[in-house]
C-alpha cells in the first residue's frame, strides 16, 4: 500500500502559459522603464538645446541691431564723404581758376 505521506507530485506542463504571461509582463515593464528613463533623459537635453536657444535668439537680436546701426552709420558717412568731395572739388576749382587768373595777369604785364 502507498503511505498517505507520500506526496504525489504533479508533472509540469511543457507550456505553462501563466508564467509566459508573467515574464512577458516584466520584460514589457523594463522596457517601459527603460523608455521612461530615455524620455526623462531627452526632456533633460532639450530644456538645455531650449536654454541655449534662448541665448542664441538674444544675441542674434543684438548682433541684428548692431548691424543696423552700422548701416545707419555707413550710409551718414557716404552722405557726408559725398559732401566734403563736393566741397573740395569747389575750392580746389576755385584756387585753380584764381591760379590762372594770376598766372594770366603775370604773363600780360
Amino acid at each position: 500500500m502507498k503511505s498517505k505521506s507520500a506526496k504525489t507530485i504533479k508533472p509540469t506542463p511543457e507550456y505553462d502559459s501563466e508564467r509566459e504571461t508573467r515574464v512577458i509582463l516584466e520584460r514589457v515593464e523594463s522596457n517601459i522603464s527603460l523608455l521612461a528613463e530615455g524620455h526623462g533623459t531627452l526632456n533633460r537635453k532639450l530644456d538645455g538645446l531650449s536654454n541655449r536657444l534662448d541665448n542664441v535668439e538674444s544675441e542674434l537680436g543684438t548682433i541684428k541691431i548692431a548691424a543696423i546701426e552700422n548701416r545707419n552709420d555707413i550710409r551718414t558717412l557716404k552722405v557726408g564723404q559725398g559732401e566734403i568731395k563736393n566741397k573740395l572739388d569747389t575750392v580746389i576749382n576755385n584756387t585753380l581758376a584764381n591760379h590762372e587768373q594770376r598766372l594770366l595777369r603775370l604773363e600780360a604785364a
